[in-house]
């Protein structure tokens, strides 16, 4: 097989890692400029097609978080390809560029050809079913991207406060529910209350925050992953 990946997540044994790009984090991807996309997708193409056309047919797995690399790959799919699409951060389709609000209704329209869609959160996962309405249920993993299999975060808090203290780590979009989240934050005792939003919000999310006014809610930029711990000791 060759498991092909927008990072090198993978190690394991008889699988070839062929990284086609990587990205510091998600502010480095998010602030690519034109010249940098276009070298991208020009190098993706040129890799792309000898992999996926191979004469010795072996399965080939693809695995990405780009919008233009799992439009490639549906469009070159063959029958003994495998296609993993992972959604880390939200794609709201009023917000894309032309450019890629073409690329998301083609993705979108072809869907069922993905395999594997995975997104961080059950209602993120809801939004992705709603939009790729022709793919199998099954077709759909929430697997949450703060995920961890050891126990460092096990301990005590690191801190004392008497307040209960809730934190939402990932970016939000307004197809998040973030209304009805903020209504019922303001329901609850801000005395006893704390919340906090760990990630990348959208300008129409932080303007209802702000309408919202509640002095118990407080908005923490982008976190590196390596650097969560400190957050979820604080959180309940």
């Amino acid at each position: 097989s060759t498991m092909l990946s927008a990072n090198n997540f993978f190690d394991i044994a008889g699988v070839k890692n062929k990284e086609i790009i990587s990205y510091s984090d998600v502010s480095a991807y998010n602030s690519q400029n034109f010249y940098q996309k276009i070298t991208k997708y020009f190098k993706l193409l040129f890799f792309l097609i000898p992999v996926y056309f191979h004469r010795s047919r072996e399965e080939v797995i693809l695995y990405t978080i780009d919008l233009f690399t799992i439009a490639l790959a549906v469009f070159f799919k063959l029958n003994y390809h495998k296609i993993i699409y992972v959604q880390y951060e939200m794609l709201e389709y009023k917000r894309l560029s032309i450019i890629d609000k073409v690329l998301f209704k083609y993705v979108s329209k072809y869907s069922n050809k993905i395999h594997l869609k995975i997104t961080p959160e059950k209602n993120r996962t809801q939004y992705l079913q709603s939009i790729f309405s022709n793919s199998d249920i099954d077709s759909f993993l929430t697997l949450p991207n703060t995920n961890n299999n050891s126990n460092k975060f096990s301990d005590l808090k690191s801190f004392s406060s008497n307040k209960v203290v809730v934190s939402h780590v990932g970016g939000i979009g307004m197809d998040q529910h973030i209304y009805n989240y903020l209504d019922a934050i303001r329901r609850l005792d801000i005395d006893k209350y704390e919340f906090r939003f760990i990630g990348s919000l959208t300008k129409e999310v932080k303007a209802l925050i702000s309408k919202f006014n509640l002095p118990n809610v407080k908005c923490i930029p982008q976190v590196r992953h390596d650097q969560l711990e400190k957050y979820y000791k604080e959180t309940d």
